[in-house]
């Protein structure tokens, strides 16, 4: 898999009109995903042109799929769960508003207690392992 810059990636959807978009995500014990993207313009649902967004050739693509695998490929700050390898299961959905970069995940996981965080996209670092 081609290694993007999801930052670049935001702001160039930022800049094609999308000022949010959500995910879901389900998973734990070493298996999960990232699913159902929908993404806003102005609160209203559109659907994304990746060419456009993207600046692709010709004879490249760009789909949902990849970018919900560039999404999982976020560890740290998109996909806080990484390989969601743990004793837990953890489902929910991530919102990030692509004019500041602010994050919302909200959902439960094993514990079955509420789960809600914030951060920014353009400030938090990506962690590798």
């Amino acid at each position: 898999m081609i290694e993007r810059d999801m930052i670049k990636i935001i702001k160039s959807l930022n800049q094609n009109g999308i000022t949010s978009f959500e995910v879901s995500y389900d998973g734990g014990n070493d298996d999960g995903c990232f699913d159902d993207l929908t993404v806003y313009k102005n609160k209203k649902k559109v659907n994304v042109n990746w060419n456009e967004v993207m600046n692709l050739s010709d004879d490249e693509d760009y789909s949902d799929d990849e970018f919900l695998a560039d999404i999982y490929s976020d560890y740290g700050r998109l996909n806080p769960y990484y390989s969601f390898a743990g004793e837990y299961t953890v489902h929910g959905k991530i919102t990030v508003d692509t004019v500041t970069g602010e994050i919302d995940n909200e959902g439960e996981q094993s514990t079955w207690q509420g789960i809600s965080e914030k951060s920014n996209l353009f400030t938090t670092k990506k962690e590798l392992f």
